[in-house]
């Protein structure tokens, strides 16, 4: 259930979506043919460290 006068999206509701949503939008622009560790390393020099663990829990959704 959602607050009144929300949008009414997980984000909404599950604390940590909006940035698990984030984060797979980010995958899916940049994976490419990276592994999870690349993309962890390079999420890390970017100042936004990332674990591997992190990534692979991200949902895989289609653009």
């Amino acid at each position: 259930m959602t607050r009144r006068g929300t949008s009414g999206h997980a984000a909404d509701r599950v604390p940590g979506a909006a940035e698990l949503a984030a984060l797979t939008r980010w995958l899916l622009r940049v994976k490419g043919s990276r592994s999870f560790a690349e993309l962890s390393a390079a999420a890390g020099a970017a100042g936004r460290p990332v674990t591997t663990d992190t990534l692979r829990r991200a949902p895989a959704v289609p653009a």
